[in-house]
């Protein structure tokens, strides 16, 4: 009997050794059909992500059905996950001598995006004609973006003719997969384990400092069980209305029952005077 239960042992701990030396083995399915003409690249996979520019996503997974991407977490504190950051794919291409897909998201949706970035009031979009179209991002949907100039005009640029979005809310990404390679016209299927973000907030489509350059400093984690955030106004207002209510007891009450009680104990002193005399009321 005890034998057989060293046996076991061993066997366990050979087969978790075994598992530390595999690696993780996650796989997801990928497929990708490039930009033509007249529709933009349709990218579909399902992966983990752990951190997007500064924002960190506890128990993340990015998924990427066409061009509509969607975020979702395990926020602190919480169980279960949750739609934090959606967003559309602008543009997207495959090189398949080295199995990977690269290309550019725009994130406009979700409880989350104001921890991405605030609302910019600068963005600039470049066409592949090499004009920019420069604004407010005022609309996104999966096939164009729609930009509002500093005199109100409202500007719609399909996918098809961007090359780029400057945009602390854009971020330029990777995706190395394993399969069939890619060709310019054809369809790739394959399997991939991880995607790659960089920011595209002051960077032209060369990778160039742009037109504004954003400094990024440290990682941004969403508050504790929080998925819209709280503000600055709100904790203020939380704070002050704390501090009156622990405050104005201490000023109040001295008030209040000092003048309503003067008048009783004066004269509970004259009657122990008259009832006593000598009495001072010490000990």
């Amino acid at each position: 009997m005890i034998k057989a239960r060293k046996n076991a042992i061993k066997s366990i701990v050979a087969a978790v050794a075994l598992l530390s030396l595999q690696g993780p083995t996650f796989a997801a399915r990928l497929t990708f059909a490039p930009q033509t003409k007249d529709a933009p690249p349709v990218l579909s996979t399902t992966l983990p992500i752990a951190r997007l520019g500064r924002l960190t996503i506890p128990g993340g997974v990015i998924s990427i059905d066409s061009n509509a991407v969607e975020i979702a977490a395990v926020p602190e504190g919480l169980f279960d996950s949750r739609m934090v950051l959606s967003g559309v794919v602008v543009t997207a291409s495959a090189a398949g001598n080295r199995g990977v897909v690269r290309g550019q998201i725009y994130f406009f949706g979700g409880p989350w995006l104001n921890y991405l970035s605030l609302k910019p009031n600068f963005e600039i979009v470049e066409r592949a004609d090499g004009t920019l179209v420069s604004g407010q991002i005022v609309e996104g949907s999966e096939k164009d973006l729609t930009v509002r100039a500093a005199d109100g005009s409202l500007t719609t640029v399909p996918f098809t003719e961007i090359i780029n979005v400057e945009s602390p809310r854009a971020q330029n990404f990777l995706v190395p997969f394993a399969g069939r390679s890619a060709a310019a016209s054809v369809i790739s299927m394959g399997e991939a384990s991880e995607i790659r973000f960089t920011s595209a907030a002051g960077k032209s489509s060369k990778g160039l400092p742009g037109a504004r350059a954003l400094a990024l400093k440290r990682p941004i984690n969403a508050p504790l069980g929080d998925e819209r955030g709280i503000s600055k106004g709100t904790v203020g207002a939380y704070l002050a209305a704390n501090l009156f209510w622990t405050v104005a007891p201490a000023i109040a009450t001295p008030l209040v029952f000092g003048r309503s009680l003067a008048g009783p104990i004066n004269r509970i002193k004259q009657a122990n005077a008259l009832s006593f005399p000598g009495y001072t009321g010490l000990p």
